[in-house]
């Protein structure tokens, strides 16, 4: 196993963290149930502190923030919609902003949770203290702005853009949670939607470095036939990576057309109890570092993918690297169906680096493409 680190001077690190929530419904319930509420005893950083020195490391960092940052507490959807979640309006966007993450994706199933007016409010919050956004917004136009990110490498300035949407769901529009002409919410993707949204992009910015950040799919649940569709449609349409988010849990990864999809990299601090043993399904998630690099032409990258164990029952809500031993199986266990068995092993490298084990998978192209 290599121990070599993988970063340089030469290389611009993007990192990508899954599902987060403070979980506060879930700790007051603790709470009122006699158990640690562990916001009140530990503080909003706990979580966070474990990956400290890593997140420092990175140059960007973006997260999925799965709750709405409000301070209302009454929903149109109390006794329809299960699991409502609100988050502090002052002590989150502050412990996001202390654990240098710089943006997050609001295109998920929970920033809704308290209507429009809990969309404006977690807006408000996250830009009273510099934090990016992307996803949802007060119409349907301003939730579909992907996130745009410049920077300099080697005397040249390279664009990466981070689009992002949560998957149609007939229930959400029932429950009016997509964005409309008129009216705030998450960008919704369906497959005509996500498929022309990203197309627009590489037309219209053919050097850039295109990211597909969507969510979706099933609680606790391995890939489904719908996401890999989306998945395949999301790269056919000029996307250069898609990482995904939704499940709760570390998804399958595939190679398609020389390109690779994450599908989902689970959670990553996340205080709700979890349902992983309940459903018998690996509680493990993924830090995702892109490493973009100059190659003459265009940008490279490599993907170093961190294995995390999210299982808050067991770690105590402790989120913590898997170690070397249950690395290789693990790896063994999240390649796709339609691949075959070793092809991850056989593509990657496992290796350790000062934050942990990890795989790393580099670019199988040319670097991003041309259109």
């Amino acid at each position: 196993m290599n121990s070599n680190s993988e970063y340089s001077s030469s290389t611009y690190c993007i990192t990508f963290l899954g599902d987060t929530n403070p979980g506060e419904t879930y700790q007051l319930r603790n709470e009122q149930l006699g158990r640690e509420n562990i916001l009140k005893s530990r503080g909003y950083d706990y979580g966070y502190g474990q990956f400290s020195s890593f997140l420092k490391s990175s140059d960007f960092t973006i997260a999925n923030l799965e709750a709405a940052v409000t301070s209302i507490r009454q929903s149109e959807l109390e006794g329809i919609k299960p699991y409502l979640d609100w988050t502090d309006p002052v002590k989150t966007p502050a412990a996001l902003k202390r654990a240098r993450i710089d943006a997050v994706s609001l295109a998920n199933n929970h920033v809704c949770d308290f209507g429009e007016r809990g969309v404006d409010e977690t807006i408000s919050a996250l830009k009273n203290l510099g934090i990016l956004y992307f996803g949802a917004g007060l119409n349907e136009q301003d939730a579909g702005k992907p996130l745009h990110h410049f920077f300099d490498l080697n005397s040249k300035k390279h664009h990466v853009i981070v689009a992002t949407g949560f998957e149609h769901r007939q229930n959400h529009v029932r429950w009016k949670y997509y964005a409309d002409k008129s009216s705030g919410g998450v960008n919704r993707w369906s497959r005509n939607k996500a498929f022309e949204e990203i197309h627009y992009l590489r037309e219209s910015f053919p050097s850039a470095f295109i990211i597909a950040f969507p969510h979706w799919g099933s609680n606790y649940c391995y890939v489904s036939e719908r996401q890999e569709r989306l998945g395949r449609l999301l790269i056919d349409a000029g996307a250069d990576l898609v990482i995904g988010h939704g499940s709760h849990m570390m998804q399958e990864i595939e190679r398609y057309r020389e390109r690779f999809i994450v599908y989902s990299i689970g959670n990553f601090v996340f205080n709700s109890p979890g349902r992983f043993r309940k459903f018998k399904v690996a509680p493990i998630g993924l830090i995702v570092r892109l490493l973009l690099f100059d190659n003459g032409e265009n940008l490279g990258f490599k993907l170093c993918l961190y294995p995390i164990l999210s299982d808050n029952r067991a770690t105590n809500y402790n989120v913590r690297p898997v170690d070397e031993r249950n690395l290789r199986a693990l790896i063994r266990s999240f390649r796709s169906p339609n691949e075959d068995k070793e092809w991850l092993l056989q593509s990657g490298k496992l290796s350790k680096d000062i934050f942990g084990f990890h795989l790393s998978l580099s670019d199988m192209g040319k670097g991003n493409r041309q259109s």
